[in-house]
């Protein structure tokens, strides 16, 4: 046993001694059986918020108050073992009936209520009486009306002790903000007041005049606002009976004090279910907030446009990329008018009637979903989807979803154009193939040898083409999933350009040495597309020009044609740019390359771009310098 749980069991011990010493010196008591009997509430209190193991301290404060009290030691042992017995079980019910220290729930009240008040307490009841009996201090005449005052005692203990120990001791620990310190303060002096005032004098029959306080306590103060003022009043009630304060006609002190005990009880229980009431109501507005709080983060978070509407025509929630995609004015989408939306909507719609008779058709049955396709005069296309909103299974309003997927079906009318033209491109190629290995092996015998030999050239460069065709397709799909990985090294620019332009017929290769970082491959890929181009759109001379630029080495390829028109340039690097057929309809080529030349550079950490200038055509791209 370690220090501190000794400790708790001492405190535990001398705690439960002095209550129960203060109890039973009371007038009202009749011997060590007595209807004020706040141990009971401490033991309770104290077994469910350090546990089982200070049940050793409840055992020696009540030995100890017993066998000082003129009871015989083993009668005094029997009634300590019957109070242990009575918090153990009280705090093992209560956990078996699900109910928490806070006793912030109706449901924990009740379990407080059932388990920790009334159960747990017949046991020292029992015990203790039968231990009087056994010793002849009580009768057994006198065996029920002497229970039953020790099971009132107890049962008011921890009903009026125990919520007061556990509201101020059990975590989480609540610090008030001085506003509600200073209210706390102004209730609690206006409580004492009040309950001094109807204690004395003889004015107890008017105790409804302490009800306000007490609700105020509950409500504003949740369970510490609600078992303060309970222990308030019942210390007063008690504290007047025992003076004569307060008189009962043919009842005795002892009588008297039970009486206002069940009256402040029946009160105290009420006052324990509001604070349980409005600390739940807390709780759920707590979740609910934040529940609200969440739909509206996702709400706009979401890539989508979405609008609720009541079966009223009004709007009931939207997001702000709603109000985005449609430029609606917030001014108006606030005003909560369905009707004003689509009209404001109406203008920018290539087809409105359509519009708006499938609006009308949905809202005419609230039951169906509805996914369709908008096209807007701008070009822009934006799929709707709707569905009915629920509560349980009544429906309130309408779901509505807008999602652009303008970009989704470019992607679809470009993935089209590169199955069209990768099919085309393969083609040419492919019939050439297919025909002369078809004569060679048919009509071998009949051609001579250099005709073999054309022929095998033919193929062996048309394979080349188709090679370098399926090279280019795979390093686009490539770059369409973001996979370029591409091998970085340094290279001797100037050099490795020099060797590129080998095999292309009177190119020109200017520059200093400059080492850039870059991948090989990808470099001679871009160097080659350039060059390509120069050679079917541009005009000789064709020069590469190589040259360092701040942190960055820059390569140009310049030829002497006219270049692309202004009004197509800022789409040059695009996929099937509409550039290529202005300048030559007819040249090969699959609309990629110039894409290809920006994906790859950027891959590397560079960048492209083109110029125009009056005698010369530019196409560039830098890589970092190594």
């Amino acid at each position: 046993m370690g220090i501190p749980t000794l400790a708790r069991i001492v405190a535990v011990a001398v705690a439960y001694f002095g209550l129960a010493k203060l109890g039973i010196g009371l007038d009202v008591a009749e011997g060590v059986v007595t209807p004020v009997w706040a141990p009971t509430g401490l033991a309770l209190a104290s077994v469910v918020l350090v546990g089982y193991r200070v049940w050793p301290g409840i055992a020696l404060g009540a030995f100890a108050a017993n066998v000082t009290s003129d009871v015989a030691i083993l009668t005094a042992g029997a009634i300590a073992v019957g109070n242990t017995l009575e918090a153990v079980a009280g705090a093992w019910l209560l956990r078996r009936a699900g109910g928490r220290s806070t006793l912030r729930r109706v449901r924990d009240v009740m379990a407080f209520l059932v388990a920790g008040a009334f159960a747990s307490t017949a046991v020292a009841a029992t015990v203790g009486t039968t231990a009087l009996l056994v010793a002849n201090e009580v009768s057994a005449d006198s065996y029920r009306s002497t229970w039953f005052l020790w099971w009132f005692g107890d049962a008011i203990g921890a009903l009026i002790v125990a919520p007061l120990l556990l509201a101020w001791l059990a975590p989480p620990w609540r610090v008030l903000r001085r506003q509600h310190l200073i209210e706390g303060v102004g209730l609690l002096a206006a409580l004492i007041g009040v309950s001094l005032l109807v204690f004395s004098a003889d004015r107890w029959q008017y105790p409804y005049v302490i009800f306000p306080f007490l609700v105020w306590a509950a409500v504003r103060f949740d369970l510490r606002g609600a078992a303060t003022a309970n222990f308030v009043v019942t210390a007063i009630a008690v504290w007047a009976t025992v003076d004569g304060s307060v008189l009962i006609e043919g009842a005795t002190p002892t009588e008297t004090v039970q009486i206002l005990q069940a009256l402040i009880a029946v009160v105290s229980v009420s006052m324990l279910l509001v604070a349980a009431t409005v600390a739940e109501r807390a709780e759920a507005q707590a979740d609910l907030a934040g529940s609200l709080s969440l739909l509206e983060a996702t709400l706009d978070a979401t890539a989508d446009g979405v609008l609720v509407v009541d079966l009223d025509g009004r709007i009931v929630r939207f997001n702000q990329r709603f109000v985005d995609m449609w430029g609606i004015p917030s001014e108006l989408a606030e005003a909560g008018s369905d009707e004003a939306a689509q009209r404001f909507v109406l203008d920018q719609l290539a087809d409105p009637p359509s519009f708006l008779a499938r609006v009308r058709e949905l809202y005419a049955r609230p039951h169906e979903e509805s996914t369709d396709m908008l096209l807007l005069k701008e070009g822009r296309v934006v799929e709707r989807y709707s569905r009915p909103q629920r509560i349980g299974a009544r429906i309130v309003g309408r779901v509505w979803s807008f999602r652009d997927v303008t970009a989704a079906r470019q992607a679809e009318v470009l993935r089209g154009r590169f199955l069209d033209m990768a099919g085309h491109e393969m083609r040419n190629p492919l019939s050439v193939i297919t025909g002369l290995a078809g004569i060679l092996a048919d009509d071998r015998d009949t051609l001579d040898q250099a005709t073999q030999r054309d022929y095998l050239d033919r193929i062996r460069g048309r394979a080349r083409e188709l090679d370098e065709l399926i090279g280019t397709l795979l390093l686009a799909s490539r770059a369409e999933a973001g996979r370029l990985e591409p091998d970085i090294a340094t290279l001797e620019l100037v050099e490795h350009v020099r060797a590129i332009a080998s095999g292309h017929d009177d190119v020109k290769v200017v520059g200093a040495d400059v080492l850039a970082r870059g991948d090989p491959e990808y470099v001679r890929n871009m160097t080659t597309n350039y060059l390509t181009n120069a050679e079917k759109y541009g005009l000789p001379p064709i020069t590469i020009e190589v040259v360092a630029v701040g942190d960055a080495a820059e390569v140009a390829v310049v030829d002497s044609g006219r270049g692309v028109p202004s009004e197509l340039a800022s789409d040059l690097f695009e996929r099937f740019s509409p550039a290529r057929a202005a300048l030559n309809p007819r040249a090969p080529g699959t609309g990629l390359g110039l894409w290809i030349v920006r994906e790859l550079a950027r891959a590397q950490g560079g960048d492209v771009w083109y110029d125009r200038h009056p005698a010369s055509t530019r196409f560039c791209f830098r890589l970092p310098l190594a």
